[in-house]
């Protein structure tokens, strides 16, 4: 999907939330209106149907099945732009549908500056997936992709600050190591006799994703770390953040 008519999408979405109609929604967009209107019918339905919670597990596995195939139909050779569209909407309807199962708008707006452990952050996740799954500019997407790994290391730097205990993940650069801690792209990272760490070596300039918690001790206690694969959006470190862990 175009950076255009996902904008479009957005637009259309939060007039429908206002009270708009369809038909008034898509007034804005008359060149997109075909592609747009069988997403807004369904989104519109399913805000009609009470609010009826879904499983959680049917969620996940629902979830997990679209973003397969949509990895799938990214993979795929690339049919023209029209016939492309028209296979394309059944996913997209249905991806839609469980977006506003999951959320709505509204929640989507207030999930944004929501952190690990808060109700609201499988919402702001979710809506991630979603925006990747509809980019396929490859530029576009490498530049969504480093700012949701950037959006990461905010939010573990505000757990920290906050001292709050959440499992989290992550990736970025080995800055700096010591025996007992290294520092990943300004975030400081203990490790310990229980830390896996993939077969691979890590050394200063490494590029890693790191899994494990926050603690009290203001740091990331890894629980494992593997190494990235080449060509992985990454944001590069900061000068600030190469400074030497302290050793205790």
């Amino acid at each position: 999907m175009s950076e255009r008519l996902f904008d479009a999408l957005e637009t259309c979405l939060q007039a429908l939330e206002q009270g708009e109609t369809i038909d008034a929604a898509l007034a804005r967009f008359p060149a997109l209106a075909a592609d747009l209107r069988p997403i807004l019918e369904t989104s519109l339905h399913a805000r009609t149907l009470g609010g009826l919670p879904l499983p959680e597990g049917i969620q996940h596995r629902g979830r997990a099945r679209l973003l397969q195939r949509a990895a799938e139909m990214r993979e795929a050779k690339r049919a023209p732009r029209r016939s492309w569209l028209v296979q394309f909407r059944p996913l997209a309807v249905a991806l839609m549908l469980v977006v506003f199962f999951l959320s709505g708008t509204g929640l989507v707006r207030a999930s944004t500056t929501s952190l690990p452990g808060d109700n609201l952050y499988p919402v702001k996740r979710t809506w991630e997936d979603v925006r990747l799954l509809f980019t396929f500019e490859k530029v576009q997407r490498v530049n969504l992709e480093m700012e949701y790994e950037t959006e990461r290391l905010g939010e573990i730097g505000e757990l920290l600050a906050e001292g709050r205990i959440e499992p989290i993940s992550f990736s970025g650069y080995v800055t700096a190591q010591t025996d007992s801690q290294w520092t990943v792209s300004g975030i400081p990272v203990a490790i310990t006799a229980q830390t896996v760490l993939s077969g691979e070596p890590v050394t200063v300039g490494t590029a890693v994703t790191v899994y494990g918690m926050t603690t009290l001790a203001g740091s990331v206690e890894a629980h494992s770390i593997n190494t990235v694969p080449a060509g992985t959006p990454i944001p590069t470190p900061k000068p600030e953040d190469e400074n030497e862990p302290d050793d205790d």
